[in-house]
């Protein structure tokens, strides 16, 4: 196995070399391979190891008192503090009705009042769980924006308006959740990507409840080939791998998902398993395709893999992509 330098382990633990060699050194947080001149080499176990002890820290554990902890045990206080999270924001969800917003926010698609309903986005991403704000808050927004659009009531410059705002602020959200991202409770780790401009808002969705439930992501872009797609995913190491369809009720990408789907296939391993998500069934036939219908779906099958990942070897490093 090729060692990594303090430079790289630190780079994928997001513990800095200065902090990772006082760990070391004073708590034995971690002890890495010599090479034959004596120069530390670590392991991706060893900084998976790391970023666990970098969360934890973060949520206010010393250092000290967990540095010689077993992995497992490391993950169970990960599991009772995730707990004190959630209970901190169900409160919030009790203080601030998300029921109400999502009805304030629907009454801005009759009204046209956009910079109401960018205000009325900007006050639940704030007020509510990230979990909450997309299940109960964009997706009956986008949902209900969609059909006013069908139905001739929204303008495409009015759908326009609309759309960028619901960008926006899931834009905010999702790069805030990245950027205070603490260590990952499994190596399991999500690569998102688009097959056409429009799928953005989806991906940003998937994004956001991914990285809610403490599992990183990647942002691949818009638009990114099957071939682009493949050639990151093995570069990622990346397995399984996951197919976003629009979940807000459009069809409008479905054909394209489908011929997306036909290229890629060939490009991956034979043990690569696809979650398709799609609210329609897939011409297509192949023993590696697996569908989702809807968020909820999405959600239990995350929590699935989460799981499953957890309770696996450390060293081993699995992936998913989703394309919108």
């Amino acid at each position: 196995m090729v060692g990594l330098s303090v430079k790289t382990a630190s780079k994928l633990s997001g513990v800095s070399p200065h902090t990772l060699r006082a760990w070391e050194r004073r708590y034995q947080a971690v002890e890495p391979s010599r090479t034959k001149t004596g120069r530390r080499v670590y392991s991706i176990r060893d900084t998976e190891r790391l970023s666990l002890l970098r969360y934890l820290v973060r949520k206010g554990h010393s250092i000290g008192n967990i540095a010689r902890l077993e992995d497992a045990q490391l993950k169970s206080l990960i599991g009772k503090s995730d707990a004190t999270t959630e209970a901190t924001d169900r409160a919030a969800n009790l203080i601030f009705d998300p029921t109400q917003a999502a009805e304030r926010l629907i009454h801005t698609l009759a009204t046209k009042d956009i910079t109401l309903a960018s205000s009325t986005l900007g006050e639940a991403r704030k007020n509510l769980n990230p979990r909450t704000f997309i299940l109960e808050i964009i997706s009956p927004f986008l949902i209900e924006l969609e059909a006013r659009v069908d139905r001739g009531s929204i303008n495409k410059a009015e759908k326009i308006g609309f759309t960028s705002v619901a960008r926006e602020h899931l834009g905010l959200l999702y790069f805030g959740l990245c950027e205070k991202r603490s260590a990952p409770i499994s190596s399991l780790s999500i690569a998102i990507a688009t097959i056409t401009q429009g799928s953005e808002l989806t991906a940003f969705c998937a994004g956001i409840i991914a990285e809610s439930m403490h599992i990183k992501t990647h942002y691949l872009g818009t638009a990114v080939s099957a071939w682009d797609l493949a050639d990151t995913l093995r570069n990622l190491n990346a397995s399984p791998l996951i197919i976003q369809d629009d979940l807000n009720g459009s069809s409008h990408f479905h054909s394209a998902q489908e011929n997306y789907v036909s290229q890629l296939l060939p490009e991956l391993d034979n043990n690569q398993i696809v979650w398709i998500i799609s609210l329609k069934s897939m011409l297509i036939s192949d023993r590696r395709l697996r569908k989702i219908s809807n968020w909820d779906d999405c959600i239990t099958q995350l929590h699935k893999e989460l799981s499953d990942a957890s309770g696996l070897s450390l060293s081993r490093t699995e992936s998913l992509a989703i394309v919108a």
